[in-house]
C-alpha cells in the first residue's frame, strides 16, 4: 500500500495497492475530520489529514476515494456500513 496516501494524486498507481477494506478505513476517519466552507461555500479541510493540507477542497478527496475503491465513492456515501 502507498505510504498512505501521500500519493493522494495518484503518482504511483497506488490504486492496485490499497484494498477496499484499507479505503473503507480511510473513509471511517474522515468522518471524524473537521470541515469548514470556504468563501466559495466549497467544503474544506480544516486540519492536515493524510497528506491532504488544510483548506483541500472535499471534491478533491472525494475523487481520491472514487478512484481507490472498487464500488466508488457514491456507494461509500450511500451504501457503506462501518464495520465494527
Amino acid at each position: 500500500m502507498c505510504d498512505l496516501f501521500d500519493c493522494h494524486d495518484c503518482r504511483h498507481d497506488c490504486k492496485y495497492n490499497a484494498t477496499d477494506r484499507e479505503v473503507e478505513k480511510l473513509w471511517e476517519e474522515l468522518e471524524d475530520v473537521p470541515v469548514y466552507e470556504n468563501e466559495n461555500f466549497e467544503l474544506c479541510l480544516d486540519r492536515d489529514w493524510q497528506g491532504w493540507y488544510k483548506g483541500t477542497d472535499m471534491e478533491t478527496i472525494w475523487h481520491w476515494f472514487d478512484e481507490h475503491h472498487s464500488k466508488g465513492v457514491g456507494w461509500l456515501m450511500n451504501e457503506y456500513e462501518p464495520v465494527n
